[in-house]
């Protein structure tokens, strides 16, 4: 599992998030959040599938910087719930901390391994 495979979803979920706080409490700051975070991680996911259809290898600047927003997303919003209690800061910071995890696995030694070359018959 590539970080291309799930990152999309992730980056739907934010952008989501984002327009949910504006449109339902007026947040300037989580509709910038939500579709800027939104924005760089499918851009992000572009150009590691582009490098693996290329190489069929993960892409680790892509993933490293995956993960600086996805790690910064986590504590910012846990920082949030902390503050505020409210549920929808927590359940972006979960899911934002297992996505950092994810990438983390994706630079790993255990991470996935190179595509096997296709044998001609």
């Amino acid at each position: 599992m590539y970080d291309f495979c799930f990152s999309p979803f992730y980056a739907l979920f934010l952008g989501i998030g984002g327009l949910y706080g504006f449109f339902a409490h007026g947040s300037k700051a989580s509709l910038g959040g939500g579709l800027g975070s939104a924005t760089a991680l499918t851009l992000l996911c572009y150009l590691s599938f582009k490098h693996y259809m290329r190489t069929k290898r993960v892409c680790v600047p892509t993933v490293l910087l995956e993960l600086v927003v996805a790690g910064g997303l986590a504590y910012m919003m846990y920082r949030r719930y902390e503050r505020t209690g409210a549920m929808p800061a927590l359940v972006t910071a979960s899911i934002s901390a297992c996505f950092a995890v994810f990438y983390l696995w994706n630079i790993s030694p255990m991470g996935p391994k190179p595509a096997a070359a296709k044998r001609s018959h």
